[in-house]
């Protein structure tokens, strides 16, 4: 069992491929995100599990929204949970996500 975290200030979904962008669509739609902070989520998603050694091609899929904010994310048999908060004393949103196999 792993789990990483990453965090990261909102950006634009420029970086993310056409597959990925696809799944920022699909988590703005359900959660009602801006396109900018749902393309945060993946990105940061995407770099937990690089950070864990756990991505080798897997596809990540939208799972669920969950209360206060949440999002969860898989890819085979991890989870991602990502969030989009305000920090005290940091300029703008940032994301998080915690992945965990």
């Amino acid at each position: 069992m792993w789990n990483w975290c990453w965090l990261a200030h909102l950006r634009s979904g420029d970086l993310l491929g056409e597959e990925r962008f696809a799944l920022a669509e699909v988590i703005a739609r359900e959660s009602g995100d801006d396109s900018q902070a749902a393309a945060t989520r993946v990105w940061c998603a995407v770099e937990s599990l690089k950070k864990a050694g756990s991505l080798d091609g897997r596809p990540i899929l939208f799972s669920e929204v969950r209360p206060e904010g949440w999002i969860h994310l898989t890819a085979g048999s991890a989870t991602i949970a990502t969030l989009v908060t305000i920090v005290r004393d940091t300029p703008g949103p940032v994301a998080f996500a915690f992945s965990i196999e």
